[in-house]
């Protein structure tokens, strides 16, 4: 009798076919492949079986991540969880999004002096919101808009949301 394939490799392939999937969806109708720039779609319209197949690819994905993890660095993840949300307060605190140009970039710097605020300190939040993919740094020094800062600076229901949270 075949043994069935590990628990770690059934929930990749779950991903994998997902993701495969939905590249291949987007291709077929035009859509932009999945990517944190600011001009990405902030969600691609997909019919209902390509949902349920990518609610179920991301459920996968984070048994995976536990799965792989083990129990204590699973658990040092889950205790991280709650700084995640810090660089999105700075965003909305200081209405980052909207001080970012459009189409363009802008030095931490002259980001910081417009804010108000200290630029060392801030660079680390900046530094923060760049490794959440908030925002995109395309050189040292300067940050532009992510596919989440692009929808926060369009977006007030966005920014109004975020700031209850």
């Amino acid at each position: 009798m075949p043994s069935s394939p590990p628990l770690a490799v059934l929930l990749a392939e779950r991903v994998y076919e997902a993701v495969t999937k939905l590249e291949e969806f987007n291709s077929e109708h035009g859509h932009a492949r999945l990517c944190f720039k600011a001009d990405s779609p902030p969600q691609p319209p997909l019919p209902p079986n390509l949902q349920e197949l990518m609610d179920s690819a991301l459920f996968s994905l984070d048994r995976l991540t536990a799965l792989l993890s083990g129990p204590q660095e699973w658990l040092r993840l889950q205790y991280g969880r709650g700084l995640d949300m810090l660089s999105l307060h700075a965003l909305y605190r200081y209405d980052i999004p909207r001080r970012i140009p459009k189409d363009g970039d802008i030095s931490i710097s002259e980001l910081a002096a417009q804010c108000g605020v200290d630029e060392e300190s801030f660079s680390r939040l900046i530094q923060h919101a760049v490794t959440k993919y908030n925002l995109l740094q395309p050189r040292p020094g300067y940050v532009a808009h992510s596919s989440v800062s692009a929808l926060l600076a369009s977006s007030q229901t966005q920014m109004d949301l975020l700031g209850m949270i």
